[in-house]
C-alpha cells in the first residue's frame, strides 16, 4: 500500500511539473508574439552575432553555382553588413537560405515577381506570419557551426562497436544476480561496475554530444515544418500552398528519421520528467548511445532529404526576414521595371546606398559605359556601390533603394576594394589585374551560356591599376576599358586619371562629383554631375589642412610645368 501511495504521489508531481511547463510555454509564446508585433520592420537591434555570417554559408557552399555573386563582389559591396541588417531569421535553416538568396540574384522576371508577391504577403499577413515565426522560434539555432558543418563532422566519426557496451551490461546484470547469493561482495562489485559503466557512458556521450544537438535540431525542424504546413494550409495563398505540398512530401520521406530521433534524443529533452526518468534508467544499458549510432546512420542515408527540408522550410523563414527588412525602409523603395532589351539603358532616379545614414540620392542615365571622376571622399565609390546594390536588391527582393528603376536584367561583378595577398605572394598590382581578368573571363563564360548571355553584364571598377606607375596605368587602363566595352560589357568605372576622360570619350559617358573648398573648409555635395571633373584640388587640400605653404606652391609649379611642357621637374 505504501508503495502504491508513493507511486501515485510521484505521478502527481510529474503531472504537475508538466502542467506548469505547459503554462509557462504558453506564457513565453504570448510574450514572444508581443515582441513580434512591435518589432516587425524595426532596425532597433542593438547587436548582431557576427559568427552567424560564417555559419550561414553552409547551404550556399553546397549549392554554389557559377552564376552566383562571387567572393570579391560580395566583399566589395559590403554584403556581410547587408546580410547582418537583413537577417531577422528565427532558425538556422532560415539563416542559410537568406544568405543563399543574397548570393544568387534572380534572372527571371516571373520569379522576381513571384518573390515580391510573397514578400508583400508576409508584410501584410501578420497573424499567419507570427504563428509561423513562433514555430520557427521553437526550432531555434545551433550554437556553433552550421548544420552542414556538423553533418560533415558526423560523417567522419568512426563507427562505434556495441560489443563493449553489451559486455558491461551483462557484467552489471551478473553483479545484481550475485547480490541475491553473496550480498556483501555482490553489492561491492555492483557499485564498482556501476561507477565504471557511468564513467564510460558520460565519456562516450561527451564525444557525441555536438552531434546529439544536431540531431535534436533536425528533429525540431521536422516538427516545426509540419506545424508550418498546417498553418499555411489555412491561408489562401496558392504559391505558399504549393510550397506546403513540397514540404509535406519531404516530411514523408523523413518520417523514419523523425520516429527514430524522438526516441534516440529523449536524453536531450530535459524538460520532460518522464524523459529524465527514462534517461536515468537508460544509463544502465547505454540506451541513447546505441540509438545515437542507429540515428546517425539513418540521417546520413537521408542527407539529401534533410538538405531539401532546410531549403523549403528555411525559405519560408528567409522570405519573412526579407519582408521585415523591406518594411524597415518605411516606403523609401520602388518596384523595378525590367527592360527586355539587354543592350538597353539603365535609368535610375533617386538611388541611394542602403547602409549610409541620410544618403544623398542621385539620378543616372547609362546608355553606355560610364567613367566617373572627382576627388577622394567626394562620393564616387559610394555611388558605384549604390548602383550595384540597386541592381542586386531589384533582382533579389523585387524592390530597390531608389525612387525609380528601369533597366535590363543584370549580371554584376566588381573590382573595387582589391588588397594585396601577402600569403599568396601577390602584390597589389598583381591582385588588381587578376581581379580584372576574372571579370573578362566570367563574361566570356556567360556568353557561352544561353540563359546568362541574355543578361546585361555590368562591371563596377574603382581606381583601376592604382598599384603601378602613372604612364603605364593610363595606357593599360585605356586599353582594358576599351576592350571590355567593345566586347559588350557595360562598365562603370571611377578614376583619378582625368586623362582617361579624353582617351575614352568615344565609348564612355563622363560623370563627376565636386568638392567645395570655399570658406577655408572642405565640403562635398555628393551630387552627381555630367561631364568630366575639371578641378585639381589635391594640392589645395594640403593647403587647407595646414601643410607648409612653400611645399604646396612648389607642388603647384610642378603640376603646371608638366601640363604645359610635358615634363616633371623639381623647382627647388
Amino acid at each position: 500500500m505504501d508503495l502504491l501511495i508513493f507511486a501515485l504521489i510521484l505521478l502527481g508531481v510529474i503531472v504537475l511539473i508538466m502542467f506548469l511547463q505547459f503554462v509557462n510555454a504558453g506564457r513565453e509564446d504570448r510574450l514572444y508574439l508581443q515582441k513580434l508585433n512591435s518589432g516587425f520592420g524595426s532596425r532597433d537591434r542593438t547587436s548582431y552575432d557576427r559568427d552567424r555570417i560564417a555559419s550561414a554559408r553552409g547551404f550556399y557552399e553546397r549549392h554554389r553555382s557559377a552564376s552566383a555573386l562571387d567572393d570579391i563582389s560580395w566583399s566589395d559591396l559590403s554584403m556581410d553588413e547587408i546580410f547582418a541588417e537583413a537577417d531577422n531569421t528565427e532558425s538556422d535553416a532560415g539563416c542559410q537560405m537568406l544568405y543563399h538568396m543574397l548570393r544568387n540574384p534572380l534572372t527571371d522576371r516571373d520569379e522576381i515577381e513571384r518573390r515580391r508577391n510573397l514578400i508583400d504577403f508576409w508584410r501584410s499577413e501578420s497573424s499567419i506570419r507570427n504563428s509561423i515565426l513562433v514555430y520557427l522560434h521553437h526550432t531555434g539555432r545551433l550554437s556553433r557551426g552550421s548544420v552542414y558543418d556538423l553533418l560533415d563532422s558526423c560523417r567522419s566519426l568512426e563507427k562505434k562497436s556495441f560489443r563493449g557496451y553489451i559486455f558491461r551490461i551483462v557484467l552489471l546484470v551478473m553483479t545484481i544476480i550475485l547480490m541475491f547469493f553473496q550480498q556483501g561482495i555482490g553489492t561491492v562489485l555492483f557499485v564498482l561496475v556501476f561507477i565504471s559503466n557511468v564513467y564510460v557512458y558520460y565519456r562516450d556521450r561527451t564525444a557525441v554530444l555536438p552531434h546529439l544537438k544536431l540531431f535534436s535540431y533536425i528533429c525540431s525542424l521536422i516538427g516545426s515544418s509540419s506545424d508550418i504546413c498546417r498553418i499555411i494550409d489555412r491561408s489562401d495563398n496558392e504559391i505558399l500552398k504549393r510550397e506546403s505540398e513540397r514540404i509535406k512530401e519531404t516530411l514523408n520521406s523523413l518520417s523514419a528519421v523523425n520516429r527514430t530521433g524522438r526516441l534516440a534524443l529523449s536524453s536531450e529533452q530535459g524538460g520532460n520528467p518522464f524523459a529524465v526518468i527514462f534517461n536515468i534508467l537508460g544509463i544502465f544499458v547505454y540506451a541513447d548511445l546505441i540509438r545515437f549510432w542507429k540515428l546517425r546512420d539513418r540521417i546520413l542515408e537521408q542527407e539529401n532529404d534533410i538538405d531539401r527540408l532546410i531549403e523549403l522550410t528555411g525559405s519560408v523563414d528567409a522570405m519573412i526576414s526579407a519582408a521585415a527588412y523591406i518594411e524597415s525602409f518605411k516606403g523609401r523603395l520602388c518596384r523595378p521595371v525590367f527592360d527586355p532589351d539587354t543592350g538597353g539603358s539603365i535609368r535610375i532616379r533617386g538611388v541611394y546606398h542602403p547602409l549610409v545614414t541620410d544618403a544623398v540620392p542621385n539620378d543616372v542615365d547609362a546608355d553606355r559605359s560610364i567613367l566617373l571622376t572627382g576627388a577622394n571622399a567626394s562620393g564616387k565609390s559610394t555611388f558605384l556601390r549604390s548602383i550595384a546594390l540597386g541592381a542586386l536588391f531589384a533582382q533579389t527582393f523585387g524592390y530597390t533603394c531608389a525612387s525609380g528603376y528601369q533597366a535590363p536584367l543584370i549580371s554584376l561583378v566588381s573590382a573595387m576594394s582589391i588588397n594585396d595577398d601577402v600569403c599568396g605572394g601577390d602584390s597589389y598590382y598583381m591582385a588588381e589585374i587578376k581581379a580584372v581578368k576574372r571579370m573578362m573571363d566570367m563574361y566570356l563564360s556567360d556568353m557561352e551560356d544561353k540563359n546568362r548571355s541574355r543578361l546585361l553584364h555590368v562591371c563596377f571598377i574603382d581606381e583601376l591599376l592604382n598599384g603601378t606607375n602613372t604612364e603605364e596605368r593610363i595606357a593599360a587602363c585605356t586599353q582594358i576599358l576599351k576592350k571590355m566595352d567593345s566586347q559588350g560589357m557595360r562598365v562603370m568605372a571611377a578614376t583619378h586619371d582625368i586623362e582617361l576622360t579624353g582617351l575614352l570619350a568615344g565609348q564612355y559617358d563622363n560623370y563627376h562629383f565636386e568638392e567645395d573648398l570655399s570658406e577655408g573648409d572642405v565640403r562635398f555635395s555628393y551630387l552627381l554631375k555630367t561631364g568630366p571633373s575639371k578641378s585639381r584640388n589635391a594640392i589645395k587640400l594640403l593647403d587647407r589642412l595646414g601643410f607648409d605653404k612653400e611645399l604646396t606652391e612648389k607642388a603647384v609649379d610642378m603640376v603646371n610645368r608638366h601640363v604645359n611642357d610635358g615634363i616633371w621637374a623639381d623647382p627647388s
